[in-house]
């Protein structure tokens, strides 16, 4: 895990050491991360009257990989919305892979995957790289349908071809993501 994979994460309470060395923390495991992840039982980080018990549900943000595991630095109870929206999510990628991969036979070819495959391993990838594609009237329509969709694709495990690079972070402002696009 790494602070891009995951903004948060439903875990386990396990324990709770309320005289640490920098004051008191809680110990807990989450499905899908390796090792503990603690946060400490104090403001800002717990923000809530009371600490949590082993054995009940929190929600953690912020991830910082320490030597002997993760450490949260926002923490807090996990609630009943937080189920309902982490279903809203889920829902939605569904959808959103499902369109995807209706869409991805008919836009990118096999026979065009290894000549992209071989200009994105080239050499290290970015939005110049993208954006020069897009800007190019000799590149081909399906390799500018790529660089496109590698633009304005949330996650680059949505992309349902090779790309090494990065993918929602090319568009910090809206701004840019005119600048992406050819005049």
């Amino acid at each position: 895990m790494s602070n891009s994979d995951r903004q948060s994460v439903k875990a386990v309470v396990q324990k709770i050491v309320p005289e640490g060395n920098h004051g008191p923390y809680a110990v807990a495991t989450a499905e899908g991360v390796e090792g503990s992840i603690t946060f400490s039982l104090e403001p800002p980080i717990w923000d809530e009257p009371d600490w949590p018990k082993p054995g009940e549900f929190v929600l953690l943000h912020k991830f910082h990989q320490k030597r002997a595991g993760w450490r949260a630095m926002r923490a807090r109870f996990f609630k009943p919305e937080d189920k309902q929206t982490a279903n809203s999510r889920e829902n939605a990628m569904n959808k959103i892979t499902a369109l995807i991969e209706r869409w991805t036979p008919k836009f990118f070819s096999s026979e065009a995957e290894q000549i992209w495959e071989d200009w994105v391993d080239f050499k290290g990838r970015g939005r110049d790289d993208l954006k020069g594609l897009l800007e190019d009237d000799e590149i081909r329509d399906e390799f500018k349908a790529r660089a496109l969709f590698a633009v304005l694709t949330p996650s680059r495990t949505l992309c349902p071809f090779h790309w090494t690079g990065s993918t929602a972070n090319f568009w910090p402002t809206d701004s840019f993501v005119g600048s992406m696009l050819p005049n």
